[in-house]
This record gives C-alpha cells, structure tokens and sequence, in this order.
C-alpha cells in the first residue's frame, strides 16, 4: 500500500464523525501499524491523547501519537535502534514540530477550548479538525515514514 492511500485512510478515520472516528494520537498510531504492514491494533491506548490529553488543550495529540508510533516501530523493527536513536529523533521531532507550528499545545495549535462544549461544537461545525490538525497529523506520518526507513527525524 503506498504512502498517501495509507495517508488517506488514516485520514478517513480522524474525519468520521462517528463511532469510527480517531483522534490525533490515535491515527498516527494508526499509520505506524500501516507502514509496519499490520493491521492496527491497540488504539484504545491512544483514546484519552486527543484534544491535548484528554481535551485539556495540552500537549498536541500529533505529538503525543508520534511517541506511540516510535515506540511501536522500535518494538517491532529491533534493528532500528542500531540505525537511529529514536530518543533523539523523538526530541529532534518536538523541536521541529515546534519550530514549524509554532506550538506543541493542543489548545494553542487549534485556538479552541475543546473542553468547552461551545468551542467544541464551533471546532467541529466550522471544520477546523480539517484547517488546524490535518496538517499537523500530515507532518506526524512524514517523520513516522522516516523513522520507519531508519532516518532522523527532518530537522531545520
């Protein structure tokens, strides 16, 4: 399966509005399983990571799904470690994300409350899953490719 359909379904499971829906932390993870060539499993360990932990507008679910991603790539490829170390990719990934987005916070990241019921509806009804995270979610999958091939995080 190529990158961008692998992309594109993960994409579609953040969008669902229903029951099938994923949060952020939770389609990175998702994507770690694809280009592992697994079918995902255990995303309920990712299910209180959005919204910035729990929708407290913390630390951004991209982020925090990412960490997932490089723990479940490192568990399943054990040679990765002898290529990269993943800790360092890890952090070289947050300083990035930072640099590139501006925030690692959820609240920042979206400008939205989501633990407020309002600003939660407002985020969903005006698409802004679509505007503020999807780039963020887009980002995440380019450095899980790299980890995945055995490169560093992209930096600068």
């Amino acid at each position: 399966m190529s990158h961008a359909t692998s992309r594109e379904e993960a994409l579609a499971g953040f969008r669902d509005p229903g029951p099938g829906h994923r949060n952020c932390a939770q389609t990175v993870l998702w994507y770690a399983f694809r280009q592992l060539g697994e079918e995902p499993s255990f995303l309920y360990l990712a299910r209180f990571l959005g919204g910035g932990l729990g929708r407290s507008g913390r630390l951004c679910g991209a982020v925090s799904g990412t960490a997932l991603a490089f723990a479940l790539l490192t568990e399943r490829r054990p040679g990765l470690t002898e290529l990269v170390d993943p800790g360092a990719v890890l952090r070289g990934f947050v300083c990035d994300f930072e640099d590139r987005f501006g925030h690692v916070e959820c609240r920042e990241l979206t400008q939205c409350n989501l633990s407020n019921p309002e600003e939660l509806q407002r985020f969903r009804e005006e698409g802004l899953s679509t505007q503020r995270c999807e780039p963020l979610l887009q980002y995440a999958f380019e450095q899980v490719e790299r980890l995945a091939r055995g490169a560093g995080a992209r930096t600068g």
